[in-house]
C-alpha cells in the first residue's frame, strides 16, 4: 500500500498514512478502513497517462495542501500536498505528492 499510493496512487495517500501510523494501537476500525482500501486497490485498475500538455512555454506548476488535526489513532495530526503541471490546454498531470503524520511544533510546558 505504501509503495502504491507514493508512487501511483495519490488518491490512497491518507488511508495509507492511518493504517501506517495505528501500529500497535490499531482499532477494528482501523482494520476495517485498510481493507476497503485494500479492496479499492485491487478493483480499480489505474494507468500512468500522461496527456499532451501544449506549449511547453506556457506550462504552470499548480500546488495544492491541506492538513488535519489530531485526525490520526494516536492523536497525531496529518499533512499532505499535491503538485501538478498544468498545460496552455487546461491538462493537468500530478508530478509529486505525500500525505504524512506531521511534526508536534509545539512543547509541552514544564510541570512545578
Amino acid at each position: 500500500m505504501m509503495w502504491v499510493s507514493t508512487q501511483t496512487r495519490p488518491d490512497l495517500s491518507y488511508e495509507t498514512c492511518a493504517m501506517t501510523n495505528a501500529g500497535k494501537q490499531a482499532t477494528i476500525k482501523v482494520i476495517h478502513d485498510a481493507n476497503k482500501a485494500v479492496v479499492k486497490v485491487k478493483a480499480q485498475r489505474v494507468a500512468m497517462k500522461f496527456p499532451s500538455l501544449g506549449d511547453a512555454r506556457g506550462l504552470k506548476i499548480k500546488a495544492f495542501s491541506d492538513a488535519t488535526y489530531a485526525s490520526l489513532v494516536d492523536g497525531s495530526s496529518q499533512g499532505g500536498y499535491i503538485i501538478f503541471v498544468e498545460g496552455t490546454n487546461k491538462k493537468a498531470v500530478a508530478v509529486s505528492w505525500q500525505s504524512k503524520k506531521t511534526q508536534q511544533s509545539h512543547k509541552e510546558s514544564p510541570s512545578f
